[in-house]
């Protein structure tokens, strides 16, 4: 894929009181209100999860909002103080977001989370009114996390493989039973699927947990819904 026109986003690093978070972005003092901001958090890998996932499909994302990718504590160039909890990430996500809407002027942003980053944004979602838009890429499920989407007031989009290797689809099941507002793009059919294509027709032909990867097209309606 040609990623030579895509804008040059710079490295910030914004301190909390356990550590430094690092993100990517356009200059956010200069953006317009034509595109929303949309917070970009990958999911838990060391080695491949980072601020560099979305580079193959950063034409379509520039597209469609301001994008801020973040290095979770643990990745990338992210560095923290003392022992990291998921409590500890989400508190300083939540402080960055107070930050990223302080220097550009807007009011909200949207989020859009894959695997273990999907679990912190739906927490992020839930907790913090600021957040208007929602967007969960083959998201992780921990207990009862999905309960806490029950007053998150918009629509979810999703974007998942049906065979996904990782994490099971099943996982959408429980969302619907706490919200009716979710359209799921998927790479193979399912019944409840807004938009799919069969694996044939991907990058990988093959189940993956990065549709997102193995599928451009697909995401890009994903991200099209998301930001409509």
């Amino acid at each position: 894929m040609e990623i030579s026109n895509i804008p040059k986003d710079q490295s910030s690093y914004f301190e909390v009181d356990n550590g430094i978070l690092h993100y990517k972005s356009p200059n956010l003092s200069d953006i317009k209100n034509d595109k929303p901001i949309i917070l970009f958090i990958h999911g838990a890998n060391k080695e491949s999860q980072h601020t560099e996932f979305w580079i193959p499909v950063m034409d379509i994302i520039h597209k469609y909002c301001y994008p801020v990718r973040l290095d979770i504590f643990g990745h990338g160039q992210s560095r923290h103080r003392g022992q990291i909890n998921q409590d500890k990430i989400v508190e300083a996500i939540h402080h960055l977001i107070s930050h990223i809407l302080e220097i550009s002027g807007q009011n909200s942003l949207m989020v859009i989370g894959r695997s273990y980053g999907g679990a912190i944004a739906q927490i992020l979602a839930s907790e913090n009114d600021r957040v208007s838009g929602l967007g969960l890429i083959a998201p992780a499920g921990i207990n009862s996390l999905y309960e806490k989407l029950k007053n998150w007031p918009n629509g979810i989009s999703f974007l998942w493989d049906t065979k996904d290797p990782i994490i099971s689809i099943k996982y959408l099941e429980k969302i619907y039973q706490v919200t009716p507002n979710v359209n799921l793009f998927s790479i193979g059919e399912h019944e409840h699927a807004t938009k799919s294509v069969l694996h044939e027709n991907t990058v990988f032909k093959k189940a993956t947990h990065a549709p997102e990867l193995s599928s451009p097209e697909l995401f890009e309606e994903f991200m099209s819904h998301i930001v409509n």
